[in-house]
């Protein structure tokens, strides 16, 4: 569930190479009824492979 200024969260993967800021433009910022966006970038920062 969400709650505040927010109406709704997606969570989307994408390809290490795929650009995040044409993805939005192009597949979520097209979608009847979407008026606004707002992206962050999130992380594993402990994999769990070595190195």
């Amino acid at each position: 569930s969400i709650s505040g200024q927010y109406d709704l969260l997606g969570k989307f993967y994408l390809e290490a190479d795929r650009d995040i800021g044409l993805f939005v433009v192009e597949n979520i910022q097209t979608v009847p009824g979407v008026k606004d966006t707002y992206t962050l970038q999130t992380f594993n920062a402990f994999s769990g492979r070595g190195g």
